[in-house]
């Protein structure tokens, strides 16, 4: 059993480390639709381990994009695109 939480754990991390990982490259890209999306997926993966530092650090990042693109393309456009996006699975 413990064995089986120790895998699980490490899965969980390595998933979180893919996904800073992939948002990394939309921030690269300046595609910040996408990046809030896994920076969201980050930040739940981050509270499953309990490492609230770093889904602290992906929240803050949330809020400055969400904010750059309020403010650059008004709140429909951030809504509809960041619902549109939200459907993506990784």
């Amino acid at each position: 059993m413990k064995l089986l939480m120790r895998m699980l754990m490490q899965l969980i991390a390595t998933k979180s480390a893919i996904h800073k990982e992939i948002v990394e490259l939309y921030e690269h890209e300046q595609n910040l639709e996408l990046a809030i999306v896994y920076f969201e997926k980050a930040v739940d993966l981050f509270q499953s381990e309990e490492v609230s530092t770093s889904a602290n650090q992906c929240k803050q990042k949330v809020a400055q994009y969400a904010a750059q693109l309020e403010q650059s393309h008004g709140v429909g456009v951030v809504l509809c695109s960041f619902d549109r996006h939200k459907r993506l699975t990784f």
